[in-house]
């Protein structure tokens, strides 16, 4: 089983085709609407979702114009939620990292994949340990939830493949699903752990997202994010026996 935890804001796939249709139909340039037509617009509004990255901020450096677009929309009364499928921060660094770039928020109101990931496990009764290809920000949210994980952190290759298989590999029994997200410390022997769990066919296979590259702010400098990781992992999930 693959299951994709992804972002609400990237995701239309939900609607129907004739909903989508009447979205694209719908589509129109604020910037072209009379002062009673955006009046009318943002008062047949209760809930705004927005994506956060590339959207409202680039890392540290805010969008012009996006906290107070974003805060005046709360002072209206709406309801706002940050949606993001970054998985290295807990619903709670987020909330610190909007207060820094002026945005208001609560955790009530963010959304991240690794949040979501560990509410699904929560709700199927998940009882197992998870393997974790990634960072903190997810094991930290399934501990909040009383969820087991481990791999987070630095596992290099100490010497060669052979090695590694012949005297240093073991797999935890208790496993029962692998998740895989952005992991700066991605390696060879981690590859080979996800790959040798989710060769067992009741292992849950669960990414947080399929992003190829990450947001840069440096010119020419390309940020590989973790599709790549997905496409080994499935493509060994596909081949087994």
């Amino acid at each position: 089983m693959f299951t994709l935890i992804s972002s609400l804001s990237k995701s239309f796939s939900y609607c129907g085709e004739n909903a989508l249709r009447s979205i694209r139909m719908s589509i129109k340039n604020l910037a072209s609407l009379s002062r009673d037509e955006v009046k009318n617009l943002f008062s047949s509004i209760d809930t705004i979702l927005t994506d956060c990255d590339g959207v409202l901020w680039l890392h540290m450096k805010i969008l012009p114009g996006a906290p107070d677009v974003l805060n005046k929309f709360r002072e209206m009364g709406k309801r706002v939620f940050y949606i993001t499928n970054n998985n290295v921060i807990t619903r709670e660094e987020f909330c610190v990292k909007c207060d820094k770039l002026g945005f208001t928020s609560t955790k009530d109101d963010v959304l991240t994949t690794s949040y979501l990931t560990a509410c699904y496990l929560h709700d199927i009764g998940f009882k197992k340990k998870v393997y974790v290809v990634g960072t903190s920000g997810i094991s930290r949210e399934l501990s909040r939830l009383g969820i087991r994980s481990f791999g987070v952190g630095p596992d290099p290759l100490i010497s060669d493949v052979a090695t590694l298989v012949m005297k240093d590999f073991k797999l935890d029994p208790d496993v029962g699903a692998v998740i895989v997200g952005f992991d700066e410390y991605i390696s060879y022997p981690k590859i080979l752990k996800a790959a040798s769990y989710l060769n067992h066919p009741d292992c849950l296979f669960i990414a947080t997202n399929t992003d190829e590259r990450g947001p840069s702010f440096i010119n020419d400098c390309v940020i590989p994010a973790h599709d790549w990781k997905l496409c080994c992992l499935i493509a060994f999930r596909s081949l087994k026996t």
